[in-house]
């Protein structure tokens, strides 16, 4: 039991370590070098300088008042004349000693927190254990002792504690903790700027468009890389040809057999059978059609043209369909201009009225209104509907529904829904299902709600 709980821990600090670590390969090889400097800098710093320089300072500070110590026992035991006493501290132990005038006991209290100070302090209160003060600026410290028979000022520079020493230290570790961490980014991207041209070439692979693969460089495992996947995508480029060669030449001699059939078909005499028979092959000859217009996405001509024009022509077209009842309401005047191919948006528009024709019971309504900077068609139908559980699906090639959606023509190929979605997004536009409401929906027609949504042209 204690040893799932523990393996849950691990796995639940693993996960949460991971959501916070960088996403770029760079920044992470950065952070594996980044957390072992940082860790040396902030050891070597807290444990090892640290306790340098407190046995360096106390050192330093106890030199300092031994020399106070010797210079006071010259003069008090008449060794050495006064001014010669006090022209050795300078020249030998960089100490001026002067006499000073007597003070009360109140004077001398520790009034420095630093921690050089209180080191200080501690040296000459063991030697002159009567009483010690001692007063600090930037560059010279001050101290008054008093012996059993004199008071004493001495000053000396600050230096003689190590202070610019370790601040130097401090330095000198930073500038070159910098400098390697700069010399390890420059030296990381060079390894790793192959590796990002791969997967920036890898990116803009579509099916349509492999561009050209960049000169393999960088370390031998990254060349590896590079040469399997140009091996992989020439391998994809090729099975791609082939699939599509095989779709065309299927599809060419479909026709040839059933343009025969259905001229045979004509001088048959007139029944039901050879009337169904003339249907059936009606029907898969605009099968293959289909087939060949998914198979061939040609590139077409891009011009200004008005959306509210193919909807127009459209609804000549369409406007003796027995059945169902097409509501058309193209707005008011409105400036319906997009940039694209007038006849692929009408083939994407009819695509979309078949498929709600064919599942309709009695009334299609198709409306076209603007929106800021777009333009939205919306084909509503009272059908069956659409469930929400293949509202992604209905686009996706050869995908036919469900059982609650019944066409009411049998041999649909699947394929109108994924040519329209195909010719709206090279237009730069969407398609998709809804299932709320929008400003245009008539809540008389409870079936399948399609928009259209393309970029305005200003």
């Amino acid at each position: 039991m204690v040893r799932i709980q523990v393996s849950q821990f691990f796995l639940f600090m693993s996960f949460s370590i991971r959501y916070y670590l960088p996403k770029t390969f760079l920044l992470r090889s950065f952070l594996i070098i980044f957390i072992p400097v940082l860790w040396m800098f902030v050891a070597s710093g807290t444990i090892f300088l640290q306790r340098h320089w407190k046995y360096v300072a106390k050192s330093l500070c106890e030199n300092i008042a031994q020399n106070v110590r010797f210079l006071c026992k010259l003069e008090e035991q008449k060794v050495l004349d006064w001014c010669l006493v006090q022209k050795m501290g300078q020249e030998f132990f960089h100490i001026k000693l002067e006499k000073a005038p007597q003070f009360d006991i109140k004077f001398f209290h520790q009034n420095q927190k630093d921690s050089q100070s209180v080191f200080l302090y501690e040296a000459l209160k063991n030697l002159f254990p009567l009483g010690v003060r001692i007063d600090r600026t930037h560059s010279v410290i001050s101290a008054w002792i008093k012996t059993d028979k004199n008071f004493y000022v001495f000053y000396t520079p600050t230096q003689r504690l190590g202070y610019r020493t370790l601040r130097l230290c401090g330095i000198w570790a930073s500038i070159s903790s910098t400098l390697f961490l700069i010399i390890a980014i420059v030296m990381m991207r060079q390894q790793i700027r192959p590796l990002r041209r791969l997967s920036e070439w890898f990116r803009h692979i579509t099916p349509d468009h492999i561009p050209e693969l960049p000169r393999i460089e960088g370390a031998r495992e990254i060349r590896r890389i590079g040469v399997g996947l140009r091996r992989m995508v020439q391998h994809l480029q090729y099975e791609f040809e082939q699939r599509h060669q095989f779709l065309l030449d299927l599809s060419h001699d479909l026709r040839t057999p059933l343009a025969r059939i259905k001229l045979q078909c004509q001088f048959l005499p007139p029944s039901k059978d050879v009337t169904a028979l003339q249907e059936d092959i009606d029907h898969m000859i605009s099968m293959v059609h289909q087939y060949l217009e998914f198979t061939i996405d040609k590139e077409s001509n891009e011009e200004i043209v008005n959306f509210q024009d193919i909807l127009f022509a459209l609804k000549q077209k369409n406007l003796y369909l027995p059945s169902p009842e097409i509501q058309w309401n193209l707005g008011k005047k409105f400036s319906y201009k997009i940039k694209g191919n007038s006849a692929d948006l009408q083939r994407c528009v009819q695509n979309l009225l078949d498929n709600a024709v064919k599942y309709a019971c009695n009334h299609i309504d198709v409306c076209l209104f603007p929106q800021e900077s777009k333009i939205i068609l919306c084909i509503q139908d009272d059908g069956p509907g659409i469930p929400q559980s293949i509202k992604t699906k209905i686009f996706n090639p050869f995908f036919k529904g469900d059982k609650s959606r019944t066409a009411k023509t049998i041999g649909s190929t699947g394929l109108g829904l994924a040519i329209a979605e195909r010719i709206v997004k090279k237009h730069k536009g969407e398609l998709c299902v809804l299932f709320t409401d929008c400003i245009e929906k008539n809540p008389a027609l409870s079936g399948a709600h399609i928009h259209m949504i393309l970029p305005l042209n200003f």
